[in-house]
């Protein structure tokens, strides 16, 4: 069981991480890492991000998503809810790139 969300990268004085309502999740660079602050940053993104890709990915996968005929076909109760779960992944992706 992971750490209930939402996860969000955190960036301050002390260091770079990510935290959650009841704490921290991880720290990436606490000012020793042979990283560089880019890159830790990154990292620290990627993470906080990885609870929503899980969720809205395994929302997708959990359609049983096929392709047919040249297209993608995502079993939903509508067309908008189709969009709705392409559209949460994207904004999760998103947030990992930030």
């Amino acid at each position: 069981m992971h750490t209930t969300g939402p996860w969000t990268m955190y960036e301050n004085t002390v260091g770079i991480g990510v935290t959650a309502p009841d704490g921290d999740v991880a720290a990436c660079d606490l000012g020793h890492s042979a990283r560089t602050r880019a890159e830790e940053i990154a990292n620290a993104r990627m993470m906080a991000a990885s609870l929503d890709m899980h969720t809205t990915g395994k929302a997708l996968v959990d359609r049983d998503c096929r392709y047919e005929g040249g297209l993608l076909i995502i079993p939903c109760g509508s067309h908008a809810d189709a969009i709705r779960l392409l559209h949460n992944f994207r904004r999760a992706l998103d947030k990992a790139t930030a």
